[in-house]
């Protein structure tokens, strides 16, 4: 239940965090803005944290990776089906282990069912189900390693220090910028070859969308000032100046919000 709520609030941040962003920029103005990114990080962080102890990952797996590889609707024929023919879910899919016990997907976290009758004293002398945790454990990469650690302190650390060397060196700072850059190129330079899961299994299909989606994550730069204005900016206004001309088109214009959006920080954080 915790790792489920922890979740859902990572989840619901990410989804206001722009017009919060927007919302605090009008009351206070841009440096007033970028203090509410910041505590607005801290608090992600606090639930990415929360998140990571409940994992049996050596690192943090973002939700999007987990939703990349097992998307919620799948999941459910997955359990609908399996419920129709009367078998258990093989190891890699998350869903009930056994007759008596639910495991998330996401936590590996067994709950037992509610039992309304029975003799209680054959549940007591029935083994525990094995939990998906333990094999996802058993299959994702070895924890302790120092450069895991560091990969993963530059990650989550990133977005405090972009953030910080916005409010002292502004918006526009090139300094900040490559900062920014260079922390998330290193972390991937560390976090990379110490991925090992056991090939095959559900921990390395999800370590492997999560090292995915953090390169992705890379291409964000590109969008963020003052690298954008150097490059992007120019052709993205020529972009939009030619879909407005277009009917049809021009009232579902991506470009236009885009460039509305993009002097936001949260807009191509990518956290």
């Amino acid at each position: 239940l915790t790792y489920t709520l922890a979740a859902f609030a990572l989840r619901s941040i990410r989804s206001v965090q722009v017009l919060l962003e927007m919302h605090a920029a009008r009351r206070g103005g841009p440096r007033h803005a970028l203090h509410v990114c910041l505590r607005i990080e801290v608090v992600k962080l606090a639930l990415k944290m929360l998140l990571r102890s409940r994992m049996p990952f050596a690192f943090y797996v973002d939700e999007d990776a987990i939703e990349e590889v097992e998307p919620p609707k799948l999941l459910e024929q997955k359990r609908a089906m399996m419920s129709s023919l009367g078998q258990t879910p093989p190891e890699g899919a998350a869903g009930v282990a056994g007759s008596s016990t639910f495991v998330g997907r996401r936590s590996g976290r067994a709950l037992p069912a509610l039992e309304g009758s029975g003799d209680t004293s054959l549940a007591v002398a029935q083994p525990p189900p094995p939990r998906v945790a333990d094999g996802l454990r058993a299959d994702s990469t070895p924890v302790g390693d120092a450069r895991l650690v560091a990969a993963e302190l530059l990650h989550h650390s990133r977005p405090l220090l972009h953030l910080l060397l916005l409010l002292r060196r502004g918006r526009k700072s090139w300094v900040a910028w490559w900062a920014a850059f260079l922390i998330d190129r290193l972390s991937l330079a560390f976090l990379v070859p110490q991925v090992s899961p056991r090939p095959g299994t559900r921990a390395a299909a999800l370590e492997v969308a999560e090292v995915r989606r953090r390169k992705n994550l890379m291409w964000w730069a590109l969008a963020r000032s003052p690298a954008f204005d150097l490059v992007l900016l120019r052709p993205c206004q020529i972009l939009d100046q030619v879909l407005k001309r277009i009917p049809v088109i021009n009232l579902f214009n991506i470009m236009e919000l885009f460039l509305v959006l993009q002097p936001n920080y949260f807009s191509t954080s990518g956290s």
